[in-house]
């Protein structure tokens, strides 16, 4: 690993933490990377002294040394899977978690990272560290369950449709994602007659899904309107789903709003993809943070 790639643009950004079952995580982003011709780029923050965050309890730090290791490791996987033919490059970055994968996540073409080892009331205070990474994110974030593994069987994308300009990018990554796998695209969203406004609601619902359909004529659209409580439908749509898509935004108080979507991410049981509502311009740029370009070494 000692050539240097001098932009991550359109790459796949993948979180290495260095756990056997992370690997899957790894299996996942290279099967991204090579599904749509990107770079893989791993990622190992690091740090060299333990203070405390939020988060820390379910991201320990590491040394430098270990960072390197788990990188080699990492990138001896990725050839014993698929040999040379996909650019993979490595990078161990000294830094609170969601600072380092933020940074990469302003120019990548998504950022996939592995559901935290946690249960219960834990799980909801994981997703809302995943939720915050993705705040932060240009690019969506996909969150993938350690036990991942690759399935030629159902491709099908769910993604929650509110009516609002808030899923309005949740709904445009899901339609591009079954356009690239041929999936079909369920949408799920509250209706019927106790629903208040729901004439409205339905109207604004097919407007929206039909404003994407124009862009991707070629996937097929199941409408799941339901009466139930949204996140259950979400979660019952994940049990067979290739991938979940969620939105994610900011209240006017700029704090991550919308616990629906901490409660969906904690119950889904396939990766979660995190899609950024994108806000305004001087917004995006308190986001986005400083201007530094990783530099990535290149096995």
């Amino acid at each position: 690993m000692n050539e240097e790639i001098t932009t991550t643009a359109g790459a796949v950004v993948v979180e290495i933490d260095g756990s056997a079952d992370g690997l899957r995580v790894v299996d996942y982003a290279t099967m991204l990377a090579m599904r749509d011709g990107r770079d893989l780029v791993l990622v190992r923050p690091y740090r060299t002294f333990g203070t405390y965050t939020p988060g820390a309890r379910f991201h320990p730090p590491c040394q430098r040394d270990e960072a390197g290791r788990d990188l080699r490791e990492a990138v001896a996987h990725v050839r014993r899977q698929v040999g040379p033919r996909l650019p993979v490059g490595a990078v161990a970055r000294e830094g609170f978690r969601i600072d380092v994968l933020s940074q990469f996540g302003r120019r990548a073409e998504v950022v996939v990272v592995p559901r935290q080892r946690v249960r219960g009331q834990q799980r909801l205070v994981a997703a809302q560290t995943d939720i915050a990474l993705a705040a932060r994110c240009a690019c969506p974030v996909v969150v993938v369950p350690r036990t991942w593994k690759p399935c030629s069987g159902d491709r099908t994308v769910v993604v929650g449709v509110d009516g609002s300009a808030l899923s309005w990018e949740a709904v445009g990554h899901a339609f591009a994602t079954a356009s690239r796998t041929g999936g079909d695209l369920l949408a799920v969203h509250a209706a019927g007659d106790d629903h208040p406004g729901s004439g409205d609601l339905e109207r604004v619902v097919a407007e929206t899904l039909a404003g994407w359909q124009e862009v991707f004529p070629d996937v097929r659209v199941i409408r799941r309107p339901t009466t139930e409580p949204v996140l259950v439908a979400l979660a019952r749509g994940s049990e067979h789903a290739a991938l979940l898509v969620l939105g994610v935004h900011l209240d006017r108080n700029r704090t991550i709003g919308d616990p629906v979507t901490r409660q969906a991410l904690a119950a889904a049981t396939c990766p979660v993809a995190l899609v950024r509502h994108q806000v305004t311009i001087q917004g995006d740029r308190r986001l986005r943070g400083h201007d530094g370009e990783p530099v990535v070494t290149r096995s």
